[in-house]
């Protein structure tokens, strides 16, 4: 079933960012959402999350998911594998799925480091696989590859194509490769969101 946006508005003050947005959104698969800064990419994941409300508008068909913001956002007290292991819901087997997904983004050697320890990629990796590993039925990423390199990248893409098997994969990204090679339907938004 698609995720139908319809008519979406935010206003932040005086500025509006969303202006009666139109979307239809597969599900499953994978969109990406590129466009220029401050045309309202990241605000539609808030709000497509649930972290944020249009001013107007409406969303149908969205469930239940994961969102990875720009910024790790790693608990600092935990190490690499416990960050991805408390998404698990104490699952007896939490610390060997951790340990699973870590080997899928080439991180096992950092499982029992902290984030302090770890290079902004790395983070990005770990806050990847902590998104993926929690799963769903909509799983939001917010320049999921923007640290990586192009190799790390293209090893990395199967894990997403793989999640938009069964839940909506919505994507921003700057960089026409990500949507290329994932495969994604894609959807520019310009200021004002004029689709083009």
């Amino acid at each position: 079933m698609p995720i139908e946006i319809t008519d979406l508005t935010r206003r932040f003050g005086e500025k509006t960012v969303l202006d009666r947005l139109t979307l239809t959104l597969p599900s499953p698969g994978i969109t990406a959402i590129t466009g220029p800064s401050g045309c309202g990419k990241t605000t539609l994941l808030r709000i497509l999350s649930g972290l944020d409300h249009p001013d107007s508008g409406g969303i149908s068909g969205i469930g239940q998911g994961a969102y990875m913001f720009q910024e790790p956002r790693l608990l600092p007290w935990l190490t690499t594998a416990e960050n991805i292991s408390l998404v698990l819901g104490g699952r007896p087997d939490a610390r060997e799925t951790a340990l699973a997904w870590l080997d899928r983004v080439e991180l096992r050697e950092a499982a029992d480091q902290y984030p302090s320890e770890l290079s902004g990629g790395m983070q990005q990796r770990a806050a990847l696989a902590r998104t993926l590993a929690y799963g769903g039925d909509t799983i939001l990423l917010d320049e999921p590859f923007r640290a990586l390199d192009r190799p790390l990248r293209l090893r990395l893409y199967p894990l997403i194509r793989e999640a938009a098997q069964t839940a909506a994969v919505v994507l921003v990204t700057h960089d026409p490769e990500d949507a290329e090679q994932l495969g994604a339907d894609i959807i520019a938004l310009e200021k004002k969101n004029h689709l083009s």
